[in-house]
């Protein structure tokens, strides 16, 4: 089977796309929900697939999105001060979302 990188790309920037539509509210996209999208798709690109308890906690919460975001968020070039940490249970449920989106990485895992 070939792999088709452009199509993976495509379909990762249509996944993107809804999944950013599917968190306006009230016409915005809150920084809690951009940061965990971040550390979501930071958490795939370090390995993948990933099983949903290596990356949510027992509470429902998106690991690395509390103690460890300032480290990921600078580590691509957006300053520590953006946002210290993910606090909304809705940036929690936003970013559980996009894993599902993603399904934990499988729609991912030909680009390795």
């Amino acid at each position: 089977m070939t792999i088709n990188v452009d199509q993976i790309k495509q379909e990762s920037h249509q996944t993107l796309d809804e999944w950013i539509i599917s968190c306006t509210r009230g016409g915005k996209v809150s920084r809690n929900t951009v940061s965990v999208g971040i550390v979501v798709l930071d958490q795939l690109y370090q390995n993948c697939p990933v099983s949903r308890d290596e990356v949510i906690s027992p509470g429902g919460e998106v690991k690395g999105a509390r103690s460890g975001l300032s480290n990921i968020l600078e580590r691509y070039g957006i300053p520590s001060r953006y946002l210290k940490e993910v606090t909304t249970r809705q940036g929690h449920q936003d970013g559980q979302r996009l894993f599902e989106a993603f399904d934990w990485g499988n729609k991912l895992v030909d680009l390795l």
